[in-house]
């Protein structure tokens, strides 16, 4: 790296912070810095930049499955603003598999990053506690709750959301309404079970345990479930599904 400094006529900080892609390099400085390292074929260590630094520059972000709408876009958006912040992002997905969870994290781990945003699989799932208990680095929690760690938590209104289009069919003179939704294991779809049962209460119906379908989040159980509710005898005239991958 000095080498790339001394061939740019720049300060040895300036090759660090335009290699680490930081925000606050000027145009002019960031050119004339890759212009030398591209003559000189340099190939920049960024786990001894890293060392030095005390930190990877790296925030991971954990995801039930990327595929899902509303993830790619978490993503997409968190990616952008990490990029102008000099940061790169580490995706990986997985599966509603809270083991799976609990072995990305412990390697997020040995890789320190600097940061996890994650939405778990389980919020109780006793490897995956662990794993977070043992990471040392800020953690922001989507659309979950967990007390035993210390992070930060970004919580959609699935109370009201659900309360709100259950009443609407009611309104619309709907009477056995069925909910699909995802595991017991995870706030949001507890919260949506919550406001699915307030709506019919606010409506004067009846919840029926057998109109509450709960899962898991994918697309084989939304139809598996969708199929036995519509064979009832006496089946629902209205269905809500409580994720895009239902």
């Amino acid at each position: 790296m000095r080498e790339v400094a001394e061939r740019a006529g720049v300060a040895l900080s300036s090759v660090s912070r335009v290699l680490s892609g930081h925000p606050a390099v000027s145009e002019s400085l960031r050119r004339r810095v890759l212009m030398a390292v591209s003559e000189m074929d340099y190939e920049p260590d960024f786990t001894a930049m890293s060392l030095r630094r005390g930190s990877t520059m790296t925030v991971a972000f954990l995801v039930r499955d990327i595929a899902s709408p509303l993830f790619s876009d978490l993503v997409k958006s968190a990616e952008r603003e990490l990029r102008r912040q000099g940061y790169s992002l580490l995706m990986m997905n997985s599966d509603g598999d809270p083991d799976r969870d609990a072995a990305h994290i412990r390697l997020f781990a040995r890789r320190r990053v600097d940061g996890l945003i994650l939405s778990l699989a389980s919020e109780t799932h006793p490897e995956t506690l662990a794993a977070l208990k043992s990471l040392r680095a800020p953690v922001v929690l989507i659309d979950r709750r967990v007390p035993e760690i210390q992070a930060s938590t970004v919580l959609s209104d699935h109370y009201h959301g659900l309360r709100a289009a259950t009443r609407q069919l009611a309104d619309q003179g709907h009477r056995r309404i069925a909910l699909i939704t995802g595991p017991h294991e995870v706030l949001a779809s507890r919260e949506r079970v919550r406001g699915y049962k307030a709506g019919l209460r606010s409506a004067g119906i009846t919840a029926e345990d057998r109109l509450l379908r709960i899962g898991n989040y994918s697309v084989e159980f939304g139809n598996s479930q969708t199929t036995q509710l519509l064979s009832e005898p006496d089946p629902p005239t209205a269905v809500i599904a409580g994720a895009v991958m239902l």
